[in-house]
């Protein structure tokens, strides 16, 4: 038995070599780089517009008293007179639970008068206020969501979330 260990030993220290095995300074390509998350700084004129969802609708067209959504396939109805405000800023980020994304639209502040004019206006007739560009609703938030120069939207998921961000950056 002495012999057989010998030779096990033997076998797994290998042949000796005076060349030290390749070593790379290159990374592995074990992972994809991650996307940059969208994100919009400009000044982005828009129109807030209070408003009732309209009923019974398959798709939007647009009229006087009708305002659709960017896709046509969602229509309100204005409730008074719109406003202009101007968004300096649309962020999202993943929550601190990491199961879903907040995005912040942050606007202009001598925009705020229009913004809490728009929200009173929503709630009063149970509606929400639209963010208008080229007389397509880029999208609706409710009143409670509007927080002075600020407009919240939790609880998306991350295509809701990058979506909404991207779709201010179209108008750059």
């Amino acid at each position: 038995t002495t012999l057989l260990t010998f030779v096990v030993l033997a076998a797994c220290q290998g042949s000796p070599s005076d060349t030290p095995p390749k070593t790379t300074t290159e990374p592995a390509n074990t992972a994809a780089a991650a996307p940059r998350q969208p994100h919009f700084t400009g000044r982005l004129p828009l129109t807030v517009q209070p408003a009732l969802n309209a009923v019974g609708e398959t798709a939007c067209m647009p009229a006087r008293n009708r305002v659709c959504s960017s896709d046509g396939t969602q229509g309100w109805v204005p409730i008074t007179d719109p406003g202009k405000v101007v968004l300096v800023e649309a962020t999202t980020r993943l929550n601190d639970e990491h199961t879903s994304w907040t995005t912040v639209l942050r606007f202009d502040r001598a925009t705020t008068r229009q913004l809490s004019r728009a929200a009173r206006d929503a709630a009063a007739a149970g509606g929400v206020v639209l963010l208008v560009r080229d007389g397509r609703a880029v999208t609706a938030v409710l009143p409670l969501d509007l927080d002075g120069p600020r407009a919240t939207f939790a609880g998306l998921s991350k295509p809701e979330a990058w979506a909404l961000v991207t779709d201010f950056r179209t108008g750059e």
